[in-house]
């Protein structure tokens, strides 16, 4: 099932690779003056790269959050670890002697 929904989404990837430069020959082709058209490329180039730093910034935001979290989980359990011994020290079962061997015949 993973394997199907990885090859769905590298397809999807590639359509929309696909697509974006289907559009981009497209608006070369268009019949426009290609002073308005590469003005209007420009400015779609600028949105995209926008977006993609606002995506890119967010990302990085998640990411920082979610390592703080793991950091401080990790180093609480550290902390209470030697906690955890102690306790787990005071519940131990004895260890049985051994036998003394004696010589009683």
């Amino acid at each position: 099932m993973s394997k199907n929904s990885n090859e769905m989404g590298s397809n999807l990837v590639f359509f929309l690779i696909g697509a974006g430069i289907g559009a981009g020959v497209a608006l070369l082709y268009a019949p426009r003056e290609g002073e308005h058209t590469r003005k209007m490329i420009g400015e779609k180039a600028m949105v995209a790269r926008d977006k993609a730093a606002e995506v890119t910034e967010n990302v990085t935001n998640v990411a920082k959050e979610k390592w703080t979290g793991v950091k401080d989980s990790v180093s609480e359990m550290v902390s209470n670890a030697p906690k955890l011994g102690q306790n787990d020290s005071n519940h131990a079962i004895p260890s049985k002697e051994p036998a003394s061997s004696s010589s009683e015949i």
